[in-house]
């Protein structure tokens, strides 16, 4: 999605057979979709289980949302962690349009 924002809205549009999205339509649900404006907003960025979290003493540090970034993931996750999402993933979606496109070990 990073690599053509509008594009894939666009392609979202259509798949939900919706009615062609205006430049300014696809402007603001760009800009919705950007990931500080997602982290910064109540509505969508789980702030609050994060907070219940904290305050029953559980160890938690920093954020349900993270940094956002491509392959982030590694900072977060240890290798055995990884490896058990790539078994996964392979068990799984190999053989689908997801996997070919978006897989995320590559």
């Amino acid at each position: 999605m990073k690599k053509n924002l509008k594009s894939e809205i666009v392609r979202v549009s259509q798949f939900l057979e919706e009615k062609p999205l205006t430049d300014d339509e696809l402007t603001l649900i760009g800009r919705r979709l950007d990931f500080n404006f997602m982290k910064n907003n109540p509505s969508v960025n789980h702030q609050c289980f994060s907070d219940e979290m904290k305050r029953k003493n559980h160890q938690l540090e920093g954020d349900f949302m993270k940094s956002g970034s491509v392959g982030g993931y590694k900072r977060e996750m240890t290798d055995e962690m990884v490896q058990k999402f790539d078994r996964w993933i392979e068990e799984n979606i190999t053989d689908t349009e997801l996997y070919e496109k978006y897989w995320f070990g590559a």
